[in-house]
């Protein structure tokens, strides 16, 4: 039904009354530097260009779409609202209430989003791929390519907006008996965390951007080639690497291994200090545009929106929430100092209760792999990285991590990087980045080695899955989980180990090591989920999770009270894994630090 009817039938369609579910996609402008990829949800829907330019709804079968000055809004109050990426719908109907398009009394029951739904059953997030693969339909995209910036393309949007929710709808009614309640609840709660958002010391993160641009162009002007060439130009590097007779690097990125290897050889150079240089340009770019997007993003009550994505990784783990913000990427102290963890601060008369669970990939590790030595010592109390001291080094002592800093550390690199079938070349890095120390090739070779004959139950896992995944060959392999979910790898071919996550995704390279980590990290979400779940229903108000890490935000009078209860509840073993033993560690802080 067009919008360009105007007959009281036009606007009132019967079947809309009748129907309990409703797909809803608003239609909004857009144009170069004002998007929601530039700006976010709520900055973008509270600028004064915005504009609402049409709204279509759906039960699956009808479809009808109008400008939302127009819609009969009181016949969807207290329907099932289902949207794709429903975080960008909620925030134009509350826009379009609080300007009174929408009347504030009409309020749908509840909201679903089929982009969350997608990703859960290992579908494409994009509804044109979603609605493809999931329903053999085909949507358009190129038609909202062509409304950047009004373009007049009314009757083409009306049929676009309407197809978008009739999507939505047939998708919600297909797949969403698969989606379990409490993952819904998940999926609602990062939405809502996302807009109750975090509060920005405008005044530090100024200060700081200035001095990022006042150190960027020092070392700028420490380059030879500037400002005739581009500070970070390839040919630039290359010839200057030539001019004094050293070997380009195959890469200028800091932590790559062909670079470590060329600095290793070339660290002594001019070119290596030229290229440390354009590598803290980088450095200092990537803080500053982070630096601008948050500080563009300010709302009217100081704070910005937080979000992040449900089930953004393929064990269901949340990631960055898009849109052009990432906020659990954030530099410390990486590029001059620029701590900009430090420019998200607690409210006035509020503190950040922040806890993160401890050592949670090796303790389920050791639970799925049934290392019950190991497990048992833990559950004593005893520190994870001693425990493993004592079963893998035979160390019987007091305070490892005094008595004997090098096998502390040591400990701690092999327990969290040795776990996923990492071999030896690599664990000179893992031991690097993880522990701090140097280890030769032949002593990687050595702990590597010894780390598998000593840990049977864990190299058994490694195999039982790769072999559970080669004998689905043709087929697919879902993996079951402890939590009642699955991990699903799609298309599976045993010849090259490789298999989708997506349907319609790129082919993965797989092995036993890599099936085990996707494994143990879906079950650590699983558990830091529950915990989530537990932190929202005892009124903790959480704000952000990063990894496996919560942020509350609560009154400071109740600070420590709150800090102990979001231990506690993060820390209840779940049901379907009753002996595992959880653990966090917490603090109260003014700002967010890590």
């Amino acid at each position: 039904m067009s919008s360009s009817q105007s007959s009281i039938e036009a606007v009132s369609p019967a079947w809309l009354a009748a129907a309990s579910e409703v797909a809803i996609d608003f239609e909004t402008f857009y144009a170069a530097g004002y998007s929601v990829q530039d700006m976010g949800f709520s900055a973008y829907v509270n600028h004064p260009r915005f504009d609402a330019t049409m709204v279509a709804v759906s039960d699956g079968e009808l479809s009808f779409s109008i400008n939302p000055r127009q819609f009969p809004w009181p016949m969807l109050h207290g329907k099932t609202f289902i949207a794709h990426n429903a975080g960008f719908d909620f925030a134009v109907f509350r826009r379009l209430q609080e300007s009174g398009i929408i009347p504030r009394g009409v309020q749908p029951a509840v909201w679903h989003d089929t982009a969350a739904l997608c990703a859960y059953i290992g579908a494409p997030r994009a509804l044109d791929d979603a609605a493809d693969v999931l329903l053999g339909m085909k949507i358009d995209k190129s038609v909202r390519a062509r409304m950047k910036g009004g373009a007049d393309l009314f009757d083409a949007t009306d049929a676009y907006a309407a197809g978008d929710a009739v999507a939505a709808a047939r998708i919600w009614k297909k797949y969403s008996p698969f989606w379990p309640e409490h993952e819904r609840e998940l999926s609602r709660l990062t939405i809502d965390m996302g807009f109750r958002g975090i509060a920005i010391d405008g005044i530090k993160a100024r200060d700081i951007f200035q001095s990022l641009e006042d150190t960027t162009e020092s070392a700028k002007l420490s380059l030879p080639w500037y400002p005739k060439q581009a500070p970070t130009s390839p040919k630039a590097i290359d010839a200057h690497c030539e001019k004094h007779g050293v070997p380009p690097p195959e890469t200028t990125r800091a932590k790559e291994g062909a670079f470590e290897d060329w600095l290793e050889l070339h660290g002594h150079t001019e070119p290596a200090r030229a290229i440390r240089a354009v590598q803290e340009i980088r450095s200092l770019n990537r803080s500053a545009k982070v630096l601008e997007t948050m500080l563009a993003r300010i709302r009217a009550d100081g704070r910005i929106d937080a979000h992040t994505l449900y089930f953004g990784a393929g064990t269901g783990r949340w990631s960055g929430g898009g849109h052009g913000l990432n906020l659990q990427n954030l530099n410390r102290n990486e590029a001059g100092d620029a701590d900009l963890r430090g420019c998200l601060v607690a409210a006035p008369g509020t503190m950040f209760v922040i806890v993160d669970l401890s050592q949670i990939e090796p303790r389920c590790l050791a639970w799925m792999a049934g290392d019950r030595a190991w497990l048992d010592l833990v559950r004593g109390g005893m520190n994870p990285y001693e425990a493993h001291a004592m079963t893998a080094h035979g160390w019987h002592g007091q305070k490892l991590k005094y008595e004997s800093p090098r096998l502390y550390s040591l400990c701690k690199a092999e327990r969290l990087g040795l776990g996923y079938g990492c071999g030896a070349q690599k664990f000179i890095a893992v031991a690097k980045t993880l522990g701090g120390i140097e280890v030769t090739p032949d002593e990687s070779r050595k702990i590597v080695g010894e780390f598998r004959r000593s840990n049977p139950a864990i190299t058994n896992l490694w195999n039982r899955l790769e072999d559970a995944f080669r004998r689905r060959d043709g087929a697919d392999y879902r993996l079951p989980l402890p939590s009642g979910r699955r991990l699903r790898y799609l298309d599976v071919s045993s010849g090259d180990m490789t298999a989708r996550v997506v349907r319609g995704g790129p082919r993965l390279n797989f092995y036993g090591g890599k099936l085990c980590e996707n494994l143990i990290q879906a079950i650590a979400r699983d558990v830091f989920a529950d915990g989530l779940l537990r932190a929202e229903q005892c009124g903790l108000n959480p704000i952000l999770t990063v990894h496996d890490e919560l942020i509350c935000e609560v009154p400071e009078a109740k600070a420590e009270a709150a800090l102990h209860l979001a231990k506690t509840v993060l820390t209840i073993p779940p049901a379907w894994a009753p002996d595992l033993p959880v653990a966090a560690e917490g603090e109260i802080a003014a700002f967010y630090k890590k």
